[in-house]
């Protein structure tokens, strides 16, 4: 089965898995995609999600590049701020998705979600990676997307 990283997705794929289950149709393993994660895997730092923390690395930009340099640097922490909360709750929102197919013994791949959607052979390829785990690519485990 395939399922994208949000709750709707994830509840309509969760049913499906337990008509199948019933049904006794054999199911291996279940993509989730478009699933936003951290660059070279695991989670965000913490750092970045408390309020005030980065503060420091700011006021150095400021020092160092003056009140440019500090608006930059404001803007680069909220957007990967931003980022960080998402990339959380996409672990959260393929939480149930992941433990219900460790239940039912089945094997998770994450694809993450590309700069732009998949329109030719190099998408494709570059897709056939993430599903069978070539290039050290990431598989399902715990509090990973």
């Amino acid at each position: 089965g395939v399922a994208g990283p949000g709750v709707q997705p994830g509840k309509h794929t969760e049913g499906l898995l337990e008509q199948l289950d019933a049904a006794r149709v054999p199911v291996l393993g279940l993509a989730l995609n478009r699933v936003r994660t951290w660059p070279n895997g695991g989670s965000p730092p913490r750092a970045l999600l408390e309020p005030g923390s980065l503060q420091e690395e700011s006021a150095l930009l400021a020092r160092a590049l003056g009140s440019d340099g500090e608006r930059a640097g404001k803007a680069a922490i909220a957007m990967a701020r931003g980022y960080a909360s998402q990339v959380i709750q996409d672990e959260r929102n393929t939480a149930p998705l992941r433990a219900q197919a460790e239940r039912h013994g089945l094997f998770v791949r994450c694809v993450p979600e590309f700069e732009q959607d998949v329109h030719d052979l190099l998408g494709l390829d570059r897709l056939r990676a993430y599903l069978f785990e070539e290039e050290g690519r990431q598989t399902s485990s715990p509090g990973r997307a």
